[in-house]
């Protein structure tokens, strides 16, 4: 059996979909398998919470481990960002970022790390746990998700208008959820290594994507006249998964129009369903 933490989140809802009958919400029993995909993922989210963020990574890690049966697996879903300081680019799971506990992240950025840090003592005393380092994870998700993908998604689709802060000269790359979920169950089942990094390989920047999302939904694109740059977010984020495809092979990605088609889709049926909703509750 497999419990999964977080099964609500984005990831969570890709483990449950796809795992059907096999897995549970985390708290019914003993596990064979334990996915950590709990916390926040969204910045203005972890930010504002910064104790219960340390808190989900850290003490609730290990509350986790005790409902492993013996011989079962963990993983903890760790994030790109523990590489935020680093200048080795690509990044590689051999190396780790140095910012300090006072950056404008560290919550999330450090409480990661240590559970990274947990996850190790766990392999020392004989349990089979693994980490995962995402890089940007996109899919069908709510309206009030504010990443910077889906927050593009809800301005094109509400305003017409995809209004970014800054330039958008920062290089990302955007995994789809199943891809993501696909990669991640080949490293719970089947992973030698304590750490592997979970990423599409295809680039782009954040203005570039604006526009694809613009061109999508017939939006436009508006850049600042001033800059308003996000506190503390990362630079360019270029991540290895050689690692991965030397054991599991090159995985077979999704395009970025497919995936924002279905994203894109979604988010419309959502905001139409519920303007629908509050359309019908002021005739009542």
């Amino acid at each position: 059996m497999i419990g999964v933490a977080g099964s609500t989140g984005l990831l969570g809802k890709a483990f449950m979909r796809h795992l059907g009958n096999e897995a549970l919400p985390f708290g019914k029993c003993d596990y064979d398998h334990i996915i950590h995909a709990a916390g926040y993922g969204e910045p203005a989210r972890f930010t504002a919470k910064p104790y219960e963020t340390i808190d989900v990574n850290t003490s609730f890690l290990f509350h986790l481990a005790r409902y492993l049966n013996p011989g079962g697996s963990l993983l903890f879903l760790s994030s790109s960002e523990v590489y935020s300081g680093s200048s080795n680019i690509p990044y590689t799971e051999h190396a780790i970022g140095c910012t300090s506990p006072e950056h404008p992240r560290a919550c999330y950025i450090e409480s990661k790390r240590c559970g990274e840090a947990i996850v190790h003592a766990m392999r020392a005393q004989g349990i089979n746990a693994k980490v995962i380092r995402l890089a940007a994870v996109y899919g069908p998700t709510n309206k009030n998700d504010n990443r910077v993908l889906p927050f593009f998604v809800k301005q094109a689709l509400t305003t017409g208008v995809i209004k970014l802060r800054d330039q958008g000269l920062a290089l990302r790359t955007y995994c789809y959820v199943d891809d993501a979920f696909k990669m991640m169950t080949n490293v719970l089942y089947g992973g030698s290594q304590a750490v592997y990094n979970v990423s599409a390989k295809k680039y782009l920047t954040i203005h570039e994507l604006a526009e694809i999302i613009a061109k999508m939904t017939g939006a436009r694109v508006e850049l600042p006249l001033d800059s308003m740059s996000v506190k503390g977010a990362p630079d360019d984020v270029i991540v290895s998964i050689d690692r991965y495809c030397r054991e599991f092979g090159d995985p077979i990605f999704t395009s970025l129009e497919s995936g924002l088609a279905m994203t894109i889709d979604a988010m419309r049926k959502e905001i139409n369903f519920e303007d629908d909703i509050s359309y019908s509750s002021s005739r009542a």
